[in-house]
């Protein structure tokens, strides 16, 4: 697998500037798109540009490496590969896949069964009904969940293993934190070399809200609300985290529509069901892939049976909300939350409470959702993009969004948005707001952002009925330039709009309606 404290949503490439015994120690910050099927950042502490990118690329090129051992997506992985075996041979494999595989099958034990890495065929199944519209029956679901609670392959101690040639399996529940692990781990070995050790300090690697940092990189984690997912919204909780992983699970970004209903994409491999009694469920640990796979088990298992399996468990932590809004944590949680000494249910109604609290023109908000280009397909630099409104004059009312992505220190903004930057008010109010700089999330999809206008302005003053512009601004580094705009009358009345897109914005999509229900 959401709400600010701040008045601005960023996910912003941090220009930290720390002062070091024998250098000054910068954070580079590097964004991409479609890594894994969603996004990737990372961070390096380092005292030049060029160690930076030293590892930046290290990592990437980790990440391609093991992309190519589970991707369940490329029939020419080793994964794939191996479980075309039909005649259940044992073969020899990777150090990393067969490691894995012992991982899944203790994941599987602990958590009576709330793991599964055969739930792919109950996967088929409930895109079979997204794709017809017609329900899986239960007792359908229960034969389907009998036959897979168990035996998908066979192990020996000489690194050799026999896939199941009935099994449809996967491992994404925890190959994606695995690959974040495996990639921080291979980075921080070049600080062996003395000259290296002291040029880098730091380091932190995102994928799609599934994070791991290293070394001297104290970072601060949004975790995001799941009843409120643009990413301009207030979280539930705040973390402080060094040397420590963290992710998210979720229902709320992707599952099955089936007529009018939204199933979860996390399925209970016992039942067959979704599992749509968790909202989210984020977790902290030394290992991502330990965080990944247990965001998922705790998806799964009622709430207190999560909370007993992580105080049982060294070193894992959780915070799960129920679709009924309720969050639970376990007993250490506390301990990582710059929140500790409020509960999260008062963090939640403090989040409500603004300078202005009234509804907008009777309950209504402005939903803007947009995709950013890939051009030439596969892995590409995210562009500077700003999202803003303006009133009638063309004056400044309220920056929504501000996606800006540099290799190096340097001002908190970019010349390459011209409107944006041009307009001092903005460039200050970024000078002196606390920027957003990582949140963990359920996974999005590559390039899909949302970011929602209450009808505030910048001090958080309802501003008056009226027509307004909403702009769209992208500048994409040895690329182009674009600007979307759209003049709207906000008065009450519900509206959809959909904007054409351009070269770096693929599309754009307004919509004013009655606000979402706030649990």
């Amino acid at each position: 697998m959401i709400r600010s404290i701040a008045a601005i949503a960023v996910v912003f490439a941090l220009s930290t500037v720390t002062a070091d015994a024998t250098a000054k120690q910068n954070t580079y910050s590097y964004f991409y798109e479609d890594v894994l099927g969603t996004s990737l950042e990372i961070q390096v502490k380092a005292d030049s540009p060029v160690w930076a990118g030293l590892m930046e690329r290290t990592v990437r090129q980790e990440i391609k490496r093991l992309d190519g051992v589970f991707s369940t997506y490329n029939s020419d992985s080793e994964i794939s590969r191996w479980m075309s075996s039909t005649d259940g041979a044992s073969t020899t494999v990777s150090v990393e896949l067969y490691e894995m595989l012992q991982r899944f099958q203790h994941w599987h034990q602990i958590s009576h069964g709330a793991l599964n890495p055969a739930v792919g065929s109950l996967i088929q199944r409930w895109k079979q009904a997204e794709a017809t519209n017609q329900l899986p029956s239960t007792s359908e679901l229960h034969a389907l969940a009998k036959p897979i609670q168990n035996d998908w392959w066979t192990l020996s101690a000489d690194r050799k293993a026999a896939a199941k040639s009935n099994q449809r399996l996967t491992l994404d529940a925890a190959a994606k934190g695995y690959i974040i692990d495996k990639a921080c781990e291979a980075t921080w070995k070049q600080r062996n070399e003395p000259h290296v050790a002291r040029s880098v300090t730091g380091l932190l690697v995102n994928i799609g809200g599934d994070l791991r940092t290293m070394g001297d990189m104290s970072i601060q984690v949004k975790v995001a609300d799941p009843f409120q997912d643009a990413d301009n919204q207030p979280p539930i909780d705040v973390l402080r985290l060094k040397n420590l992983a963290v992710a998210t699970s979720g229902n709320y970004r992707r599952g099955f529509q089936v007529g009018k209903t939204f199933y979860s994409h996390i399925l209970d491999p016992r039942t067959g069901q979704p599992a749509n009694h968790i909202a989210s469920a984020t977790v902290v640990s030394t290992s991502t892939a330990e965080a990944d796979a247990f965001a998922t088990i705790f998806s799964v298992l009622p709430p207190q049976q999560s909370l007993e399996l992580a105080d049982s468990t060294e070193d894992v932590e959780c915070l799960v909300v129920d679709s009924a809004g309720n969050v639970y944590s376990s007993s250490g949680w506390a301990q990582y939350s710059e929140l500790a000494t409020r509960t999260v249910a008062q963090v939640t109604d403090a989040n409500k409470d603004s300078v202005d609290s009234q509804p907008w023109n009777g309950g209504m908000e402005l939903t803007v959702d947009f995709e950013i280009n890939r051009p030439g397909g596969g892995r590409s630099h995210r562009p500077y993009v700003a999202v803003w409104v303006e009133d009638k004059d063309g004056f400044p009312i309220r920056t929504l969004a501000l996606y800006l992505q540099t290799d190096g220190p340097g001002p908190r903004w970019h010349r390459d948005l011209r409107r944006w930057y041009k307009n001092d008010q903005m460039r200050q109010l970024v000078d002196t707001t606390d920027l957003i700089s990582t949140i963990s999330v359920a996974t999005r999809p590559p390039g899909k952002y949302k970011v929602v206008w209450d009808g505030k302005d910048d001090a958080e003053k309802l501003v008056k009925p009226g027509k307004y512009t909403v702009y769209v601004e992208a500048a994409r580094e040895h690329g182009t330039y674009q600007l979307i705009k759209k003049e709207l009358e906000f008065a009450g009345k519900p509206f959809e709009e959909k904007l054409d897109g351009n070269v770096e914005i693929k599309a754009a999509l307004l919509k004013y309606g009655k606000a979402a229900k706030r649990k």
